[in-house]
């Protein structure tokens, strides 16, 4: 099972921060998840929100170029860092794709780090994680969100799009669920975890890995 490290570990330091990264590596994470989006000039930067709440704005990331962005500071003094950043201190990473259309700019930044087999790369959006296995053999996962309730719509989904996980949050996960898609050659990534219980539980079911906002309770 693999320990996934949420926004690098958001238990313990800003999300999506070099800070929160190195955190989570430290506190025994395999991989680190976090966020990337696309600014007005086309640079991949990585923030959960499609807007700079987290800096205490509501300015749109879309809106911006990343010279503006560099302006603004996260709670704990950083700067929001670029996709190139994190991956200069991450060993390993589950990279989401908050938007579509940058697909290529991703594996293009993973590939010049040659980090393509230290990457999965996940996504909500129909249609991303299919055009990343056609540019680039790299692992992925279909990110499913509360609104799909049926076990054999969330795996469609994951193999409509050649994925090697699917990815739904906890509630959506039992022993049946993770049986089926192993059955369909899936593995299972679950989030987020972060009371014992929960984390016993997914253990039992057997799941690849799990996103935890403290990696070290994994």
């Amino acid at each position: 099972m693999l320990k996934v490290g949420h926004r690098g570990a958001k238990g313990h330091a800003i999300e999506n921060s070099l800070q929160a990264f190195r955190k989570g590596q430290k506190l025994g994470a395999d991989y680190i998840e976090l966020d990337v989006r696309r600014t007005k000039d086309d640079k991949l930067i990585v923030i959960h929100n499609a807007n700079l709440k987290i800096c205490g704005s509501k300015a749109k990331v879309r809106k911006l170029t990343l010279k503006q962005i560099k302006q603004y500071k996260l709670p704990n003094k950083q700067k929001i860092p670029t996709l190139a950043e994190a991956l200069n201190v991450i060993d390993k990473a589950f990279i989401e794709i908050k938007v579509k259309g940058i697909e290529e700019k991703v594996i293009e930044i993973i590939k010049a780090k040659k980090m393509l087999k230290k990457v999965v790369i996940i996504s909500a959006r129909s249609g991303v994680v299919k055009k990343i296995k056609e540019i680039a053999k790299v692992k992925t996962g279909r990110l499913i969100f509360k609104r799909v309730t049926r076990d054999s719509e969330m795996i469609k989904r994951a193999l409509s799009e050649n994925a090697d996980y699917v990815c739904p949050p906890f509630s959506k996960v039992d022993a049946a669920f993770v049986k089926k898609a192993h059955q369909q050659g899936l593995k299972v990534f679950t989030w987020t975890l972060n009371k014992p219980k929960k984390i016993k539980l997914a253990k039992e079911y057997k799941v690849d890995a799990i996103g935890s906002d403290s990696p070290d309770r994994l």
